[in-house]
This record gives structure tokens, sequence and C-alpha cells, in this order.
């Protein structure tokens, strides 16, 4: 079934004779699918996105009124998402011709101007967004910034550059403020208004919304200073860009970069920096041994000597590694440099108990705290140097490096402290000891693992049952919220709320998210958040609003910032920060696959925090963060034909392979939970190794993960289970029994 609908004046730039608009390409419902607006919402929800798009459409084409409306709206937000942008028009502008008020229009005008950009048509977008500006809407930092691209997309400089100004005159969130400031001052440089380009850009490069955008801003800055003779501008800029960035890629291309002026240049040790994060090891060890040569202060000397010998165990010469380490010791003796002098006793710690060079490592470990104690790494090298005594039976040793660690632990490190000094006790047979300790555990940091492990034992709960079945979701008492607000944070002020709720911020958020630009109306959400992080009451006001939205990781997120010094947090709040959603899909495969469905959400927040396009910088996909790779695997044990990498975006097909794959580990490892989240982050080949190692001990386990951030996964994803399962009534108070 195609719908094709009547050319309206906004297409092609309003002119007398328009180009016809492009059918909507859509396959009818199945006729056990009824049109209903609500069944479309949750098949895109799940992911069914054909099928979403075929009850909108039918809607759109059956009835009249608001129920149209409603179904135009979302089928020209789906199609934009899916890059459909012709067809996406098609929807929009016939939502033209059905809405009621300036703002439905508005939001129809400032997403049909964002399609027509993308298409290329750059005199209807011009038109069309020129039109949202005159209405006055709340995203007009949007339209001005989507405008002033337009321009320069047609080369009118003088236009675009008045535009993007007028973008950042309102403020936009950090996302958006680097697109317009980016563009800004390509536009600049274009005109020739050089100083106002460098300006730009010296802003950006301070200013950007991440360290990789800053990078970027600097390379242009460099670039720009290089064109127009500014020699040293552009050296210092070189110079800082290599400095504050070494693994930016641009580092690398500046490093080619004849020199502009004749200082600063960047050192020896610096060129190593770069060439070492980005795994040139040659060029890095030239420039490393250089720079001994060139430069005998202790920092420097000991950083290059620190990194050739991590060069040294890239290529399995670990003999050759210690010997670099040792020289790093040396030429850092006497020098008020702690962070390094533990850096380098850590790495070589690291290595001596790699190579089972038990003895020297434990040596090592505790080394750093007297050579260093100001050192951040030295309160984990003393629980190191423990755990190692602990593994070999000798606890007494171990307790006596557990309360060195108690007396430098801050924070999450006071409950682990605490705990294992509860296990020596128990090994050495002292129960009073012991008892204490794990008392004081329990109370030491909420929901922290090692508390939430202190009170399982402490109240001799029986391990995780992997059969245990979906939670009923209780609705959302916000009375309840709101007293307990009130408790700690003093009343609500009324004309804070006002303000917050008729402020820009939040209306621009909204009017972005109702036009189908969901990605813009989360940056400004995440802009919004930070803003108003130390106002408990700004954040609740802010934590309702995405909820009404069902807005599930905005809302997530902003909950538990508000929650997060605050353990005695309502269950209603714990529900946000701990959300349900997609229970109903991890029910469907908890029990094929033989887990909890809470743990499979447990999973997903610290995968993906419920965003189903999330995509890791290793190329991991969806809530459940599957690889491609591993996805091909479990497609072919499905029997999943026709799978290809887009469909792990897909909620229903992200979480049934990422069920299946859980499940398999949870069977090859005999239903060890630990281990199985630890096999699907960082492989069951290594999971294995670690289970071993413990002999059955989960928190052995955990500190026996040499992958550090598997090991942080395992933690956290044990702490979210943990809080899920208070959150939904499975346990009356907050705990973690394990196996």
């Amino acid at each position: 079934m195609a719908l094709l609908l009547v050319a309206g004046g906004c297409w092609g730039g309003g002119s007398s004779d328009p180009s016809p608009l492009p059918t909507i390409e859509a396959s009818p419902p199945p006729p056990d699918v009824p049109l209903d607006l609500d069944v479309a919402d949750k098949l895109l929800h799940d992911g069914a996105v054909d099928g979403a798009i075929a009850v909108y459409n039918a809607v759109a084409e059956s009835v009249e009124g608001p129920e149209r409306q409603r179904a135009l709206s979302s089928l020209g937000a789906v199609l934009y998402d899916e890059g459909r942008f012709a067809e996406s028009g098609t929807a929009v502008t016939t939502l033209l011709d059905t809405v009621q008020t300036p703002e439905e229009r508005g939001r129809a005008l400032l997403l049909l101007g964002t399609v027509q950009r993308q298409l290329g048509d750059t005199g209807a977008a011009r038109e069309v967004l020129g039109e949202y500006i005159e209405l006055g809407g709340a995203a007009t930092a949007q339209a001005h910034l989507q405008l002033g691209l337009t321009l320069a997309g047609e080369g009118d400089t003088g236009g675009a550059i008045e535009e993007l100004e007028l973008a950042l005159a309102e403020a936009p969130p950090p996302a958006q403020a680097t697109e317009a400031l980016f563009a800004l001052g390509r536009a600049q440089e274009t005109a020739e208004r050089f100083d106002e380009a460098l300006a730009t850009r010296q802003r950006l490069a301070d200013e950007g919304a991440t360290p990789f955008e800053r990078g970027e801003a600097l390379w242009e800055l460099l670039t720009q200073a290089g064109r127009t003779d500014e020699a040293q501008v552009a050296q210092d800029t070189l110079v800082r860009l290599v400095q504050e960035y070494p693994w930016h890629p641009r580092s690398l291309e500046a490093l080619n970069l004849t020199p502009y002026a004749a200082a600063p240049v960047p050192t020896s040790l610096e060129r190593g920096l770069v060439f070492f994060e980005h795994g040139l090891d040659a060029q890095a060890a030239s420039a490393f041994e250089t720079s001994i040569q060139e430069d005998a202060s202790a920092a420097s000397e000991g950083t290059a000597y620190l990194k050739l010998a991590l060069l040294s165990e890239r290529a399995d010469e670990n003999d050759m590694a210690l010997e670099r380490y040792d020289a790093a010791l040396a030429a850092l003796a006497g020098a008020a440099a702690p962070e390094l002098i533990g850096e380098v006793t850590w790495e070589q710690a690291l290595l001596l108990e790699a190579l089972g060079r038990t003895e020297e490592a434990i040596a090592a470990y505790a080394s750093l705290a007297d050579v260093a104690p100001a050192a951040s790494l030295a309160p984990e090298s003393l629980f190191r140097a423990g755990f190692l005594r602990y593994q070999q039976g000798l606890a007494a040793d171990a307790s006596v490096l557990w309360t060195r660690y108690l007396e430098l632990a801050t924070g999450e490190d006071v409950a682990r402290a605490r705990f294992w000094l509860a296990k020596a006790a128990i090994a050495a047979g002292d129960t009073a000891s012991a008892d204490a300790h794990l008392a004081a555990a329990a109370a030491a940091e909420p929901w922290d693992y090692y508390t939430l492990r202190a009170a399982a034992l402490v109240a001799g709960e029986a391990p995780l049952a992997l059969d245990e079945s979906a939670p009923e979701v209780a609705e959302a008492d916000w009375t309840a919220v709101e007293e307990w607000l009130t408790a700690w944070a003093g009343p609500e002020d009324d004309v804070a709320r006002q303000a917050f709720e008729e402020g820009v911020p939040l209306r621009r958020g909204l009017e972005l998210l109702g036009a189908g630009l969901a990605d813009e109306a989360q940056d400004q959400f995440d802009g919004l958040r930070n803003d108003d992080a130390a106002e408990p009451w700004l954040m609740y006001r802010l934590t309702r609003a995405l909820v009404d939205e069902s807005q599930t990781e905005a809302a997530a997120r902003t909950a538990a910032r508000l929650i997060e010094d605050h353990p005695d947090a309502p269950r209603e709040l714990l529900r946000v920060a701990y959300p349900s959603d997609y229970l109903d899909l991890a029910t469907a495969e908890a029990a094929p696959n033989r887990f909890p469905p809470l743990l499979m959400l447990a999973l997903i927040r610290q995968e993906s925090y419920f965003r189903p396009d999330a995509e890791s910088s290793a190329g991991a996909l969806g809530l459940t963060q599957v690889i491609p790779t591993t996805a091909e695997e479990i497609a072919g044990q499905l029997g999943e034909e026709g799978f290809v990498n887009s469909d792990l975006f897909r909620p229903l097909v992200s979480l049934r392979f990422g069920g299946h794959y859980l499940g398999r580990q949870l069977e090859f490892l005999a239903g060890d939970v630990s281990a199985a989240l630890a096999a699907y982050n960082g492989g069951p080949g290594n999971a294995q190794r670690w289970q071993e190692a413990a002999a059955g001990d989960p928190d052995v386990f955990l500190e026996a993960i040499t992958l550090s951030e598997t090991r942080a996964y395992v933690e956290l994803v044990l702490e979210h289970y943990a809080r899920y399962r208070y959150a939904y009534g499975l346990t009356e108070t907050a705990s973690l029994a394990l196996g």
C-alpha cells in the first residue's frame, strides 16, 4: 500500500508548479493488527518499524481529525529517523494541511525544514525555516542553526554568519552550540573575516562539547593560522594540540607539519606520546630514547622510561620492560612526582603478577604506599598486595595489608576494605572481628557492591535464584516522592518551578521532541540536567516532564542524578532511575535462557542506558551491545535468516540476541551469574580462567578479573541488579546474595 498525498505550498519552495510529492511506500498491516495508534507506537518502540509505518500509514488514509494528525506526525518522524527523507517530507507536508494551532504548525515546519535541508532543497528549507522563526517557536535557536547551515551551503556566507550568531545568542545546548561554532568559523574564514574566525575557533577549542571536538577545533585554528601567516598562533596551537590531545588523529597529522615559528615546538617526549597513542611503536620508542638524551629532568626521563617499558610489554619483551621500570624509578628517585612514581610502580607490579612472580609483585604493590603515599593508586596497591596474600592462604598477612588499606580508604573503598577484613577474619576463625567488619561494611557506602554483599552475608540470605519471575510494576506515587524531597530539600519554590516550566530550555526540548527531532531534544535535556544538577526540585520537575514524554533514557539519567547521594530515595524514583522499559521483551527471553528478567534490564542499563541506537567505540550495537561478529554467530544459532547488523538497533532483535548469548554463558559457566556477566563483556575463555582461580568464591572471582573494564562491568551490573530487585519489591532491603 502506498500513501499518495497532494503537494502543499511548503514543498519545493512553494513554487506555483511544485514537484509531485513522492509516495510513502508501506505494506498494509496484517489483518490481525488493529488500526490503533497505540499499537503502532508499541511496534515502533519494540523495533518493528515496518509494522509501525504500516499502521500509521493506514490510519492516515482512513480517518480524519486528531487521529489522522497524530498518525501523520508520527509517520513524518519515523521516516525521518529511518533516513527516508523524501517520504518524511510527504507526510509532514500533508500534516501541515491538518494542523489547527500555531504550535502544531511550528513543529511541522521545523521538521520539514530539516528534511528539506537533508534533501539539498535549500530554497525550500530557507523558506520553511524562515516561517518557523517568524512564528517565534521555542526552538528558534535550532531553526537559526539549520538556516545558517543552509545558507552556508548556498554560498551566502554573510547570511549564514548572521543566522549562526543568532542561534548562538539563544544559548543552545553544548552539542548545538558546538555545531554552530564550527560552521561560524568556516563561514567567517570564507568571508575573509579572519580575526573573527580565529576568535571563534579559539572559543570552540575551549568550549567544544567533547574532547574530540575541542581537538578538531584546535586543528582548524592551526590550519587557518597557517594559511593566514599567523605563524606564532599556528605554532602555539600545534603544541597545545599535541600536548592536550595526543590521542587525537589530528595530533598525528600535526607532527607532519613544518614548524611555523622557531618556538615552541613539540618535544621529543611529546612526539613520542602521540606515536604511542596511535600504536606507532617504533617511532614512539625512537622519540622516547631521544627524549632521554635531550631532557634530563626527572619527570621527562621517568615518563620516557615508563612508556618504553610499556612498549616492551607490547612486544612481549618482559625482562626489558622490568629493566625499564627500574630505570624509570631510578630517574624519579627523590622527585616530587607521586602520581608518576605510583604509575610506574603499579605497572611494574602488574607485570610481575602476570609473570607469576608473586612475592616480587606483593613487594612492589606494598612499596607504592611507602614511596608515594599521596599517589591515587596507593590504596589500590595495598588492596592488591593483601589480595595476593589472601589467595596464598595467608589471611593474617592479608589482614595487615588491608588494615593499611582501610587507613587510606575513602568512599566505596571503605566498604571494600571492611568486607575483605571480614573475609580474612573468617579465614582466621575470628568470628567476632568478622561480624564487626561485616556490620561496618554493610553500613559504609549505600548501594556499593561490597556494602550489598555484606548486607546479604549479615542477613544470611540464600543465593540469587535464576528462575525469579518478572515483578509487577506499580503505579508511581509522586506524592510520596514530593514528601521525601521536602524532608531533605525543603519546600518547593513555586516561582522557580514556574520559571523552569515556562523557560526556554525546557520548552525548546519539548518542541524539538514534538517535531520529531529526538537527538536534538536529548541534547537539550542533557544540558538542562547538567545546568540544574544542584537544584533538587528542578531535577524532579525535569524527571516528571521526561516521564510524561516517555523519554526513558533521559528520565533515568535525571532521576539517577537526583538520588545518587540519597539511598533512602522512594521506590517510585528508583523505578525511574532503573526503568522497566522492555520488561516484556526481557521476560520473553528469560525463561528459555534461564535468567531473571531483571538481570537483563540491569545489563541493558549498564550497556546502553536504554538507548536502542547505542553504538560503542568497539562497534557494539543496540540495547544489549552485541558486537556484529558475535551477532552473526548468534543469528546462525537462532536460525535468523536475512540478519543485517542494523537489526541490532531493533529492541526485539537486540534482546533476543543478547538474551541468547547471556543464556549460553550461564549454561557454559554452570549458572554462575558473575562469571556469565564477565563472559558477556570479556569473553568466555577469560571468564572460565577467572572462575577456576576463584574456586567458587564470587568475591574472589570479582577481584581475580584482570581486565579492568570487565571487573567494573561485573560490579556495576550486579549493583544495578540489586537496586532493581529492591525497587520492584522483590526484596525488602538492598542486598546482593551470590553463590
